[in-house]
């Protein structure tokens, strides 16, 4: 019988970090876009961490009505708020990679003293 890690009819085959999107994939996205908030493709979240930000802002562009001002804005805005995406991206990773470590750390600190399963006794 094959086991949960290998056999694609239990989970569906995935590789490490899934939710990456490519220079090539966002390139070929961005050539999709038009004046038609309909017809805009994204990447696919399977997180559902971007919807808020997706309606937020389509409802957004859709109020600036031609109006100079309110594209500008809008534009320095979410320019803002990329550039910041950015510059704090290095730390959490960092932060998130520490996070990992110490709690793998953590396990093999603890490992010895924690109970033995009773299939574990019967190998022994």
């Amino acid at each position: 019988m094959a086991d949960a890690a290998t056999d694609d009819t239990i989970a569906p085959k995935t590789v490490h970090n899934p939710g990456v999107v490519t220079n090539d994939q966002l390139k070929e996205l961005l050539g999709k876009v038009t004046d038609n908030p309909a017809t805009l493709e994204f990447p696919t979240d399977r997180w559902g961490f971007t919807s808020e930000i997706k309606k937020v802002v389509l409802k957004r562009a859709a109020s600036v009505r031609g109006q100079e001002d309110k594209h500008s804005m809008l534009l320095a805005t979410m320019a803002i708020l990329m550039a910041h995406i950015k510059a704090r991206y290095p730390k959490d990773k960092e932060r998130f990679a520490q996070m990992l470590a110490d709690v793998e750390a953590a396990a093999q600190e603890r490992a010895p003293r924690e109970r033995v399963s009773a299939p574990a006794i019967a190998e022994g």
